[in-house]
């Protein structure tokens, strides 16, 4: 019998954690022993997902982010995405923000205004579940994974917020 979708999500969250955000994500060095207290989880279910009529449509604190757009330079795709709270904890105008998602994609010359017009925004909004070490250690393991089906609900149309953004 196959397990529900949300233990699925579960599972993978945390193959994905402990194997490749943890140990393999070349942005940053290796989760240290010494680390590990002050480590916390969380899980952003992405949606309202909606085409952007420009670079510059969206709203930093509510919208994410997804560019594409080709290369100038290599003619190849490259793809990008920050979640909704990276510009906002950045300082970060549209106009910085943009910049540091082509960077992200790949590109490290200056973004032309040839460039900014054939980017392919996508923007969305998300909902966030957390959950601290300590609160882990506490046993709040079943907070978390409430949190994500309440998650999965909204994001399937279910109603409530609860404690989730």
């Amino acid at each position: 019998m196959p397990l529900p979708p949300v233990y699925t999500l579960i599972l993978s969250l945390h193959v994905y954690a402990c194997t490749c955000s943890a140990l393999r994500d070349s942005r940053f060095s290796p989760v240290q022993i010494k680390e590990v207290s002050q480590l916390s989880c969380s899980v952003s279910l992405l949606r309202c997902f909606e085409q952007g009529a420009s670079w510059h449509d969206w709203e930093i604190g509510q919208h994410g982010l997804i560019i594409e757009f080709t290369d100038p330079v290599l003619s190849c795709k490259r793809t990008a995405t920050f979640l909704p709270e990276v510009a906002g904890d950045q300082g970060w105008s549209k106009q910085q923000c943009i910049e540091a998602l082509i960077r992200k994609a790949g590109f490290h010359g200056k973004p032309s205004p040839e460039l900014l017009a054939s980017l392919r925004v996508t923007r969305y909004q998300s909902s966030k579940a957390a959950l601290s070490f300590a609160e882990y250690q506490a046993g709040s393991c079943s907070r978390l994974q409430e949190d994500v089906e309440q998650l999965l609900l909204q994001g399937s149309g279910g109603s409530g917020r609860g404690r989730l953004g």
